[in-house]
């Protein structure tokens, strides 16, 4: 899952407050929406235990999307962090990585 991120560096983010912003905008990659469909399920996990489950609402492109939604097929200690991205993306909200000094901090 983390491919999916947009990685930068700190001076990247640096140099976009100042207003020389091409390189924060080349390395955003794809639209929020677009890492929707990068996703390697988009299935929920909780389909057997959810008492909100409709199929054609529990995917994560599906406009009635629950709040119970946790990607299928991920290891459960990532999944609600998945969830979270989910939901961000859903929202048009880019997620950044800014690699600070060689630690990856997101954003």
């Amino acid at each position: 899952m983390g491919n999916l991120l947009s990685q930068m560096t700190h001076d990247m983010v640096e140099h976009a407050i100042l207003g020389f912003s091409r390189p924060l905008i080349k390395a955003l990659g794809l639209f929020p929406e677009g890492m929707l469909h990068k996703l390697p399920s988009q299935a929920c996990e909780n389909v057997r235990s959810c008492s909100l489950f409709i199929e054609r609402d529990c995917t994560a492109l599906a406009k009635g999307m629950p709040w119970c939604f946790e990607p299928a097929g991920l290891d459960s200690s990532v999944r609600s962090l998945v969830a979270e991205l989910v939901r961000l993306w859903r929202d048009k909200t880019y997620v950044l990585v800014v690699e600070e000094g060689g630690v990856g901090v997101a954003t």
